[in-house]
């Protein structure tokens, strides 16, 4: 795995007001209420609570006739996590997230 390939990739290597040393999360699917997203931002509040300046980074689209819950998701996660979030659209370059 050419790692440095992914860190390269990902929007969130590239801001420059991000703690470099920061833990950073990464989600990457399809949303659906059985992929456990919810799970996740349930698990990163828990996370952050030891590390204020862990980054979370989600990357995917929900699945359809879910639109409602994934929106429900993303508005829990910004108001919940603000600048430590960077919620991505689905795309054919997951790497993104990485």
């Amino acid at each position: 795995v050419d790692v440095a390939r992914f860190r390269a990739a990902c929007p969130a290597n590239a801001d420059a007001t991000a703690d470099a040393g920061a833990p950073t999360v990464g989600w990457v699917g399809r949303i659906a209420p059985n992929k456990g997203l919810d799970r996740v931002l349930d698990a990163f509040a828990r996370v952050r609570e030891r590390l204020p300046a862990a980054r979370l980074v989600v990357m995917g689209a929900p699945v359809r006739g879910h639109e409602r819950f994934g929106e429900r998701l993303r508005q829990r996660a910004e108001r919940e996590f603000g600048a430590a979030l960077l919620w991505l659209p689905e795309g054919p370059d997951p790497e993104r997230a990485y």
